[in-house]
């Protein structure tokens, strides 16, 4: 089975490389991509969309949005209800969304046709909104740090009845980047049968670097070797696993009505932070702490300009983060503490 699987990842990043060779076509993401919110709407039977969280059952819809250049345009698009935790707990729960390949293809656009939505989940406006931006927020702070992340687009949707053709409501949004695209853009392919892995496996700075991101923003809802809310990537076959993360909901940075903080990790209050990454090696720790020292002030500048939030929301966020800034110099005990033991390399 093992043989079978590493005969597939070779094929896979063949396939890959050689598509690279060509000019890449735009996706519709990269149509969307753009510094402001754009609004879209998502006409479909709303309540028997969110009759089936508990299914993966597609329902057929329209998705309408107008481009940076004005251009309006309707594609066809099914979608169903996606995740774990919020699949069952939102009032509004995240969608995927599957459009329609012919459709991507007649407009000059790349096939990569799946993508995620991440909704307000709760049914209060206020809440809910600020929920969803705050950890687009996340997203964008790690963009600042690497291109090895999920890209992201901010939404102002309306959901519309479909039928009827009533607004059900307006809510803001955000889509991820597909994992197709990201290993395009990566010219690299999903390991999704690399649990529990040795620390050996993987790439031990992209490990620290994403851990050293987990820890600022105060999210332990992850884990590394279960593949929990990460992704891992590999460039070559058996060559160390790239760790992309996801899902930053239960972080303190978001701090959701939800979120519960990890007890027994000590962690009393959602807003603490636990370091979760692998006791690493000196000279990556430091390589990393000087990357996020460089970044610093553009992280600053996400959160100040970012005038979807009030100055009240965006004062708080920054006073987190900068928390961790004025702490970085401690990172090392921490790691040294909290940091999961790996073998002596």
């Amino acid at each position: 089975m093992m043989i079978w699987n590493r005969l597939f990842i070779v094929l896979l990043l063949v396939t890959t490389t050689a598509g690279a060779t060509q000019a890449r076509q735009p996706s519709l993401f990269d149509r969307l991509y753009q510094e402001k919110a754009v609004s879209v709407t998502l006409e479909v039977e709303i309540d028997s969309l969110l009759a089936g969280r508990r299914t993966n059952t597609y329902h057929d819809g329209f998705f309408t949005y107008t481009d940076a250049s004005g251009q309006k345009d309707t594609l066809d698009v099914r979608m169903r209800v996606r995740g774990r935790f919020r699949r069952t707990r939102c009032g509004f729960p995240p969608l995927k969304l599957n459009f329609n390949k012919d459709q991507l293809g007649a407009m000059g656009l790349s096939l990569h046709d799946k993508m995620k939505l991440v909704t307000h989940c709760l049914d209060a406006r206020y809440s809910g909104n600020v929920n969803v931006l705050k950890e687009y927020l996340a997203y964008k702070m790690y963009n600042q740090l690497t291109e090895e992340s999920f890209r992201v687009q901010l939404l102002e949707v309306t959901y519309v009845e479909a039928g009827s053709k009533k607004t059900y409501l307006k809510r803001y949004g955000f889509l991820i980047e597909s994992t197709s695209q990201l290993e395009e853009r990566l010219q690299a392919v999903e390991c999704e049968d690399c649990h529990n892995l040795v620390p050996d496996s993987f790439n031990l700075v992209s490990e620290n670097r994403q851990a050293m991101f987990q820890y600022l923003i105060g999210n332990e809802d992850w884990n590394s070797r279960s593949i929990r809310n990460v992704k891992l990537l590999q460039k070559t076959e058996n060559e160390e696993a790239i760790i992309i993360p996801y899902d930053f909901d239960f972080s303190g940075f978001v701090q959701t009505d939800y979120a519960i903080p990890r007890l027994e990790l000590g962690i009393k209050k959602v807003k603490d932070r636990y370091f979760l990454g692998f006791a690493t090696k000196h000279h990556i720790l430091e390589e990393n702490i000087l990357l996020f020292q460089s970044r610093r002030s553009g992280i600053i500048r996400e959160l100040e300009e970012f005038d979807y939030l009030s100055k009240a929301s965006r004062k708080t966020l920054i006073e987190y983060v900068e928390d961790f800034y004025a702490k970085l110099h401690t990172l090392p005990s921490v790691v040294a503490e909290q940091g999961r033991d790996m073998a002596k390399r």
